[in-house]
């Protein structure tokens, strides 16, 4: 059976909450993708997507690239572990809005976005 480690996707890297959209824009670069953002102790809080970017380049076109990776992320990070079966998630009831972290015990392995499993469910209800 497919688990949700099978759809994530690799962070590019990682950066603070403290540092900008901008940071984060430069290390996804051209091709899309997405960035871990952790809190000052180093825990992961939360990440930071091509399409997450977007997002506020259109609500911020003057100053998105001076805005800090803490506001753009949702108040409480989402994380799943990796070995979720997809069929489970793909009978879930709750709603995704934003991606989530993929953890593999204590450690964040990779991230999976909002439309990734939106799609996943759709594939089950046809």
């Amino acid at each position: 059976m497919r688990t949700v480690r099978d759809i994530m996707r690799k962070p590019r890297g990682s950066l603070f909450v403290t540092h900008s959209l901008a940071d984060a824009a430069e290390q996804i670069g051209p091709d899309g993708g997405g960035v871990v953002v952790l809190n000052l102790c180093g825990r992961p809080v939360g990440v930071i997507t091509d399409a997450l970017l977007q997002h506020w380049r259109a609500a911020y076109p003057e100053n998105w690239r001076k805005k800090r990776c803490a506001c753009a992320l949702p108040d409480s990070p989402g994380v799943i572990p990796g070995e979720t079966l997809l069929e489970d998630i793909q009978m879930s009831t709750f709603e995704i809005h934003h991606a989530l972290l993929v953890s593999d015990e204590a450690d964040i392995i990779g991230w999976v976005s909002a439309a990734a499993l939106t799609q996943q469910r759709q594939q089950f209800a046809a």
